[in-house]
């Protein structure tokens, strides 16, 4: 699903700034609930709805909130600016473990965060492709990785949760 299951209440779309709190959370919960809905149950195997175990499903934005307020004047009603230093993104199902990988710290920095060249490789080695390659990524894009296989390794136990 790609913004087709969101309401935009007001006429508000992502954008939001002053209204994120408030009109915001509406669309992330109305989100939430479709995406759950088009999921199978534990132990439900309805052919329409997502099976989990043959499924990843990926969530993000391209960017966070700033953890302070805009300066006044720069957006009528105040709110929050873009931030790129902190954002969330969820792994859920296919080969994906439960667990959580770094943090936002109260400053609003990420804290042992993936790089997106980490993230975007662990996708493609959790959708069974290899993620070395001349037209994908190479082993300085892992952190700490010096051969394929370190890498592989780092990305299926760091983020994949997988051993």
């Amino acid at each position: 699903m790609v913004d087709g299951g969101n309401t935009f209440y007001g006429g508000l779309a992502y954008d939001v700034h002053s209204s994120l709190v408030d009109q915001g959370t509406k669309n992330l919960r109305h989100t939430l609930q479709r995406l759950a809905d088009q999921i199978n149950a534990p132990g439900e195997d309805d052919p329409s709805k997502l099976d989990l175990d043959e499924t990843l499903v990926f969530m993000s934005g391209d960017f966070g909130r700033a953890p302070v307020a805009q300066v006044p004047g720069d957006i009528p009603g105040g709110g929050s600016d873009h931030w790129p230093y902190g954002f969330v993104t969820i792994l859920i199902g296919g080969p994906v473990q439960s667990g959580v990988v770094g943090g936002i710290g109260p400053d609003g920095y990420a804290v042992d965060y993936l790089q997106g060249s980490e993230l975007r490789a662990a996708m493609l080695a959790a959708l069974g492709i290899y993620p070395f390659s001349a037209q994908s990524f190479a082993v300085g894009d892992i952190t700490g990785a010096t051969t394929e296989a370190d890498g592989l390794d780092w990305l299926n136990q760091h983020v994949l949760g997988r051993t």
